[in-house]
């Protein structure tokens, strides 16, 4: 057989393979470049009514909540790679419908983003998750966990509820 005739066997073949490599290098050195990892965490209960405010795509909105633990993290990004917080659970449950979830690049910064933020090499972002009293399922002395699941890594805590 000719070689002509080995070429259109093998061209799909290499075309496939260049494919698998390109999509390796991708996302293969992302991981030794992640360094993120949880700088502080704390939890104050609050008994009284507080707001939050908050921006999303319709403007600012707000949050006003009584009887709840807000829970602070501080997430650094020690990295090269700058990643994005993509989605947050408690206890394998996604945030959303009961427990709230904002972030905040700036402590001088009154409005918060959603929990969504993009976390660049060097910097702080501080999440603050607000866990309503909700019996039976977060109450006073309960050990929660809190994941954070990012681009290409996920970060945990355990919290106590006080």
């Amino acid at each position: 057989m000719p070689s002509s005739g080995k070429l259109p066997i093998i061209t799909p073949i290499l075309f496939l393979i260049a494919i698998a490599l390109y999509i390796t290098m991708i996302s293969a050195p992302a991981f030794p470049l992640m360094q993120i990892e949880i700088n502080s965490t704390f939890v104050t209960w609050h008994e009284g009514s507080h707001e939050y405010k908050y921006l999303t795509i319709y403007g600012v909105q707000k949050i006003t909540m009584s009887k709840f633990w807000e829970i602070t993290i501080i997430i650094l990004n020690k990295g090269k790679l700058p990643t994005k917080i993509m989605d947050v659970t408690i206890n394998n449950e996604q945030v959303g419908k009961v427990v709230k979830c904002l972030s905040m690049k700036s402590d001088n910064c009154s409005v918060y983003n959603t929990f969504k933020a993009s976390i660049n090499p060097g910097e702080k972002v501080k999440l603050v998750v607000l866990v309503p009293l909700v019996s039976g399922k977060f109450t006073h002395g309960k050990l929660i966990e809190i994941k954070i699941h990012l681009q290409g890594k996920e970060i945990s805590t355990m919290i106590m509820l006080p």
